[in-house]
């Protein structure tokens, strides 16, 4: 792996994203077709084209991507001589070449007025937000209106890309561009040496159309790409590493050959007053008109001339989740504190249309379905989608026993995958099928996964939900003993682990939630709902700007056992998420009212499951979910 990274070196340096990382200086040599390669012995060959030499190894790059060190003295000799013909061709090559001009290649200068350049360095940028309008967000007439959206220009199939260069080497991340009909998957690397923490970054651009791999380069620090040009060529890294000094920087690189060319270097929201971890981008994306849309961690939106550098529109929304880019990139769906909306980006005012939605500081991630007429966002244990061309909520709540905090896609209009991994029905709360064992991503509007081991990696494109997962969602509607709870299905109440005082309570509560969710009480049904509570117990509690508590704390429990095995499980404490007050009295007077009792509003709103699966059907062996597919290299 170090091999095939020396060469980009002086591209992070120039950068200013990365730090130095030893190299060896290595001849320019022309590029050559791919050839076949024979050992020494004649016994074996490949099929590869040659890279470069390495001190005493030469290197080879196979059809599919895969590099391949040979010693020098183990190739035949005629491939020997061929090297060596191609070291002298690159000893006689003018070493004062002029650079390629491709689009994108850059000379290094900075856009007129916008910044400063040197000779042989990327051009360093300052952004100016004085001609900048900023657009107001704020409720009001709902006009959404999105296009029908395009089938892929190509036919999407598994490619195959280079794997691990280490065990430890993990995935980030994979920026598409279905107009350029490229992707760029991210990989970072940590190692410690000499107790020093060392971050290794690794990029491999592929053709999405041709499955051909176009480069594979990688360097030491911590960034990644965001975004890809529709030239296809270049691409929007940014600098992740926890420094103040390059926060929130982008750079924009080229890939040529099997080296990383930089182009410019540029911080977005370095002019805004805010602290460096808020001028972070977290979203950045190509849309129509050679324009790039960027997001900050505080919520700011930006698009931008990308050639000039120059923002043309900007506007904010609080609490801001990642947003949902349409396929066509015609509009941006958006979700934060107490709005959702849609922004039309072809228009040049840009103007959101917007509507209230519940108070969450924390929307997480937001997804269109493949038609764009519904879109989701979620919370860490709340889901919710809408209509987008109404706005009214087609699913607001919780699915039960499920995190909702991972990764959100919407791979049809009857599901949404929460957690990153698994599929949900959302209109009936049945989590259908989980699909693990490698990263998901999208391409356009279908859904794709990349699993990566020391063997390889590939892009698998699947249809979500799959057959199997279809057959055994349409069983589990149809046969009467795959579900143990459903409507109409009969269930008990035990609450002789509440104190005795509370029991009637949580008893009332518990058969009104039963009566709520179509189920029949039957105190001798095999499904049962038992209730606790746990406490007082004294807890340490700790509020930001407000200082440390202590609190008596009480924990309620529910729990849904089949058979005396417990299947479904929700607790909640008495303890406040949050407290207000003028002073500490006010605050621990407070929580001195709050630990007097347990939260008994828990058992008359919990959100209970609709469905719950009999313990051991499906493929899982995870009573939540119907079954599960194992994505890996083989899977087809």
């Amino acid at each position: 792996y170090l091999a095939c990274i020396r060469s980009m070196t002086p591209l992070f340096i120039a950068l200013g994203l990365l730090v130095a990382m030893a190299s060896q200086a290595v001849a320019w040599m022309p590029q050559t077709d791919a050839r076949t390669w024979k050992d020494a012995s004649g016994k074996f060959e490949v099929e590869a084209r040659f890279v470069r030499v390495d001190g005493n190894s030469v290197i080879l790059q196979k059809p599919d991507g895969t590099r391949i060190t040979v010693a020098m003295d183990r190739l035949s000799a005629i491939d020997q001589g061929f090297v060596q013909g191609l070291m002298a061709a690159g000893k006689d090559e003018n070493p004062f070449r002029e650079m390629s001009s491709d689009p994108g290649a850059g000379d290094s200068t900075a856009p007129s007025g916008t910044g400063s350049s040197v000779p042989g360095q990327p051009a360093v940028i300052t952004v100016d937000f004085r001609n900048c309008p900023e657009i107001p967000v704020a409720s009001g007439n709902w006009d959404v209106q999105i296009p029908e959206q395009p089938a892929l220009p190509f036919e999407l199939k598994q490619i195959s890309f280079p794997g691990k260069s280490d065990f430890f080497e993990g995935y980030v991340d994979t920026a598409v561009n279905v107009v350029a009909k490229r992707a760029v998957i991210t990989r970072h690397l940590e190692t410690r040496e000499g107790g020093t923490r060392k971050m290794t970054s690794r990029l491999t651009l592929v053709d999405l159309e041709n499955g051909r791999v176009l480069g594979d380069a990688g360097g030491d620090g911590h960034w990644h790409a965001l975004a890809i040009h529709d030239d296809g060529q270049r691409i929007v890294v940014q600098n992740t590493a926890d420094d103040d000094a390059t926060r929130g920087q982008l750079g924009t690189v080229r890939f040529a050959g099997d080296e990383l060319v930089p182009i410019d270097v540029w911080k977005p929201y370095e002019v805004m007053q805010e602290a460096p971890k808020e001028k972070v981008v977290t979203f950045a994306k190509f849309i129509n008109g050679g324009r790039l849309l960027t997001l900050s961690q505080n919520g700011r939106v930006v698009i931008w001339d990308f050639e000039s550098k120059l923002p043309e529109r900007r506007f904010q929304y609080h609490g801001a989740c990642q947003p949902a880019l349409s396929p066509d990139r015609s509009t941006l769906g958006i979700c934060g504190g107490d709005i959702f909306g849609f922004v039309s980006l072809d228009d040049d005012s840009v103007q959101p249309s917007v509507r209230p939605a519940p108070q969450m500081n924390y929307w997480l991630h937001s997804a269109f379905s493949p038609s764009c007429k519904r879109f989701a966002a979620a919370t860490m244990q709340k889901l919710m989608v809408w209509d987008v061309e109404s706005g009214d909520v087609l699913f607001e709540g919780q699915i039960p026993g499920l995190s909702t905090a991972g990764k959100l896609y919407f791979p049809h209009e009857d599901f949404v995958m929460v957690n990153g991994d698994k599929l949900v029905e959302f209109s009936t709360g049945i989590k259908v099928w989980r699909y693990h064992g490698a990263p998901a991503t999208t391409i356009g509007n279908q859904m794709a996964f990349v699993p990566i081991t020391d063997r390889g990696g590939k892009i698998l494109p699947l249809a979500i939900p799959d057959t199997e997962a279809l057959t055994w969602l349409d069983r589990a509607r149809n046969e009467s003993d795959l579900f143990v709870l459903k409507k109409g299905a009969p269930v008990a109440i035990d609450v002789s682990a509440v104190p005795s005082r509370y029991r009637s309570g949580v008893q009332d509560a518990l058969q009104q939630q039963i009566e709520k969710m179509g189920f029949d009480y039957d105190r001798n049904a095999d499904v049962v709902m038992k209730a606790k509570i746990e406490g007082p117990t004294s807890e340490a509690v700790s509020y930001h700007f407000a200082g440390n508590f202590v609190v008596q704390q009480y924990v309620s429990i529910l729990d849904i056992h089949w058979n005396d095995q417990s299947i479904w499980s929700s607790r909640r404490t008495n303890v406040p998420g949050a407290v207000s007050g003028t002073s500490q009295e006010d605050i621990k007077r407070q929580l001195e009212e709050a630990g007097r009792s347990p939260n008994l509003d828990f058992f008359a709103s919990v959100v209970l499951p609709e469905y719950l699966q009999k313990p051991g059907d499906g493929s899982t062996g995870d009573p939540q979910m119907l079954g599960a597919t194992a994505i890996g290299l083989d899977s087809k």
